[in-house]
């Protein structure tokens, strides 16, 4: 038997199984798109995974960042960070070097060829995009993004730095 989530008196008294809130549909939803994003990646040739492409598109967007923010903006902790741009920079797609500012900081940047297979995804990335909102009107593609956003922005004020 389901479990199921009734709203309080203040609002309507539907009830739906706990599968279906907007949290248990983000994650499963999230996996699958990762899942399906990593199946793409692998089809078309590319060994990078969607985890380590976040960081190169991040780079891409930003440029160089210190290790530890680059991993505050992807929400990934210390260790993970460290195993993800270890295993892009031995793929030549990433370099460390230390802060001029502060020797123990190590400063993260993309290489000449970290940029083109960015970009190579990123294309990649669009089509994956284009494929999976087929049939889906555009209305409710904004109205899924905007609840999405009001999600993230609620929990990015109550999760730890």
């Amino acid at each position: 038997m389901p479990i199921v989530i009734y709203k309080g008196k203040h609002m309507s008294n539907l009830h739906y199984p706990l599968q279906e809130s907007v949290m248990y549909l983000a994650i499963r939803v999230s996996r699958a798109l990762r899942k399906y994003q990593n199946q793409e990646f692998t089809r078309k040739g590319y060994t990078v995974t969607v985890e380590q492409f976040d960081i190169l598109l991040y780079l891409c967007e930003k440029g160089s960042q210190s290790q530890k923010s680059l991993g505050r903006a992807v929400r990934k902790d210390k260790t993970t960070m460290t195993r993800l741009i270890k295993s892009v920079e031995v793929l030549n797609f990433v370099k460390r070097k230390a802060n001029r500012e502060d020797n123990r900081e190590k400063l993260v940047s993309l290489t000449r060829s970290g940029k083109k297979i960015t970009k190579e995804l990123a294309g990649l990335t669009e089509k994956i995009l284009n494929n999976i909102q087929k049939g889906i009107h555009p209305a409710n593609r904004d109205i899924t993004r905007t609840v999405l956003k009001q999600v993230h922005d609620r929990l990015s004020k109550n999760l730890d730095q």
